[in-house]
């Protein structure tokens, strides 16, 4: 007489369900990175924006300290910072804000006015930066 054997079943094995728990566990910290890192490029633009304006306003206070105000340099600055606050109202995605835009708009004016004046000397660029630092120090209390 013969038997046929059936194929017994058995419980899976204790490693395999500790690699699978870790392998669930690593494909789930990936995929938590991917999320927060999209999550954080949302805000790239604007941080961008505002890293090189203070870049270039630390330029120009950096030489109002040591008094070495080259006109040329300056009205560089002064145009590149015009040039970076054109972007504000799109990296800030703000067009329906009045006040916000209110704001830019005066920093941009400020920036045109500072790079239009004479910058020949260290207390004439002192008097262009006055306003830009007004138009700075305005939006920055009301919406930082």
């Amino acid at each position: 007489m013969s038997k046929t054997l059936a194929p017994q079943r058995r419980s899976m094995p204790a490693i395999a369900g500790v690699v699978l728990l870790l392998l669930g566990l690593g494909i789930g910290a990936a995929a938590a990175t991917m999320v927060v890192r999209t999550i954080n490029l949302r805000h790239a633009y604007p941080r961008a924006v505002m890293t090189l304006m203070n870049t270039h306003a630390s330029a120009l206070k950096r030489d109002l300290y040591r008094h070495q105000c080259d006109a040329a340099r300056s009205r560089q600055h002064l145009q590149r910072m015009a040039a970076l606050a054109d972007n504000i109202e799109p990296a800030f995605g703000t067009s329906g804000n009045k006040p916000f835009m209110k704001d830019a708009h005066q920093l941009q004016q400020a920036l045109v006015q500072a790079g239009d004046a004479p910058l020949d000397r260290c207390r004439d660029l002192a008097a262009a930066l006055q306003p830009v630092r007004h138009a700075c120090d305005t939006c920055h209390q009301q919406f930082r």
